[in-house]
């Protein structure tokens, strides 16, 4: 499991908060690595797109569709993976999203896996290129 100290962790929002930021994050994917795109259920789709320096996530870009918690949850994957490595990223996973967020009703929990699936794929091609 991911340690869930500072930095990577800032104090929780609902998300609300973090469909709000996600509106203000900005959306250029120059220079980034785009992963597969993700179908999901009731035709949700994500995709991640990375830049990593040094082997660390450097800048996250995410485009999904406009279900409020797949946003919310893609959008606090972005803040949890960056300045991450390869290793400690793909410890992110829908378990973590939903202990950090147990509000998220049980028919939208699915959203969960569907952002991690669709980070850990971006991860997955970074590494093929040694990236990450």
């Amino acid at each position: 499991m991911l340690d869930l100290d500072p930095p990577h962790v800032s104090t929780l929002r609902s998300i609300y908060d973090y469909f709000q930021q996600a509106g203000r994050r900005p959306k250029n994917t120059e220079a980034c690595t785009a992963g597969e795109l993700v179908p999901g259920s009731a035709g949700n789709t994500a995709i991640f797109y990375l830049e990593a320096t040094k082997h660390r996530i450097t800048k996250v870009v995410f485009r999904c569709t406009s279900c409020m918690t797949l946003v919310a949850l893609c959008e606090h994957l972005s803040e949890l993976a960056l300045g991450l490595g390869a290793g400690q990223a793909e410890k992110l996973d829908p378990a973590l999203l939903l202990r950090l967020h147990p509000d998220i009703p049980s028919y939208l929990q699915n959203r969960a896996e569907l952002a991690c699936a669709a980070l850990h794929s971006a991860i997955s091609i970074l590494k093929k290129g040694n990236e990450l």
